[in-house]
């Protein structure tokens, strides 16, 4: 089934004090100083001490929305001026924002522009496929936060959410569709982990009992023979075909400022084609967050 955007959303409503202190903090901003626990700890302390009250509502509440599927939270009405700020109280509220590769092209807020989507010669747009982040991590992130600061201006790039629950309601449905989950569940499969991480191969299970771990791409870039065996070439096509093509997924715009908060084991995400990626103006600011 597919879920209405307004089960999952909540509005900001951050008073004038709120906004003064993110605005501060977002003309200083330093992307490399929020590597440290420390600094990010600063940024929700400043952001929550204006109005508590709101603020720990507005966590409660987003909490509460990602506990029930299809497992994400919307926040809408943040102003886009200080949206990197308030997308890192939010997250510091949440966890621990992850940014664990160290290296000078990495970022703590990262921007995702159309333009500079990875892909590859047999997946296409790595970004139009379901998939969840950090695959290429050993323990992936819990949580992945989008801030839309500009949408295409073709209206492309729409969001699309899968939740855990309805894959397994679909693969529960038919003897082939056990027999693929049965795989999935039990079969170890390769993860080339970034070369920041030694670049070695991690075996495990596309489901277990944490959750799912997803994207193709992270599976083939092992370079393990078992990948091109017929038998598992055609079960990790079947599965991707199911997840982009043969499953209803609840698809919706971001606007400017509005901050998507998926828990990356419970849901999927992608988005939709966009018609002219080099030129779109599309830009979304995103953080990945590990619990304490």
């Amino acid at each position: 089934m597919t879920f209405s955007v307004g089960d999952m959303s909540v509005n900001a409503s951050f008073g004038l004090k709120t906004l003064s202190a993110a605005s501060v903090l977002e003309s200083a901003f330093d992307d490399q100083s929020l590597r440290r626990a420390a600094v990010q700890s600063q940024y929700l302390i400043a952001v929550r001490s204006t109005d508590p009250e709101i603020f720990d509502n507005l966590i409660t509440t987003g909490k509460r929305i990602l506990a029930r599927p299809p497992y994400c939270c919307l926040i809408r009405g943040i102003p886009v001026e200080v949206g990197r700020t308030i997308l890192v109280a939010l997250s510091a509220a949440l966890g621990r924002i992850a940014e664990p590769y160290g290296s000078e092209w990495s970022r703590v807020v990262r921007e995702i522009r159309p333009r500079n989507d990875r892909g590859s010669t047999h997946s296409g747009v790595l970004n139009e496929h379901m998939h969840t982040d950090g695959t290429d991590w050993e323990k992936p992130n819990d949580l992945t936060c989008l801030f839309c600061v500009r949408n295409d201006e073709a209206e492309g790039g729409l969001s699309r959410l899968i939740s855990i629950d309805e894959i397994e309601a679909r693969l529960a449905d038919g003897p082939d569709g056990r027999a693929l989950h049965k795989w999935l569940s039990t079969t170890p499969v390769p993860w080339k982990l970034a070369e920041e991480f030694g670049g070695r191969v991690l075996h495990a299970p596309i489901l277990s009992e944490s959750g799912i771990r997803w994207l193709k791409f992270t599976i083939h870039a092992s370079g393990d023979r078992a990948v091109t065996d017929r038998a598992w070439a055609e079960r990790l096509l079947a599965f991707e075909e199911l997840l982009d093509h043969r499953m209803d997924a609840t698809e919706f715009p971001l606007e400017p400022g509005d901050c998507l908060i998926v828990d990356n084991r419970k849901c999927l995400h992608a988005r939709t084609p966009i018609v002219d990626a080099s030129s779109s103006q599309r830009l979304l600011y995103r953080t990945k967050v590990v619990y304490r």
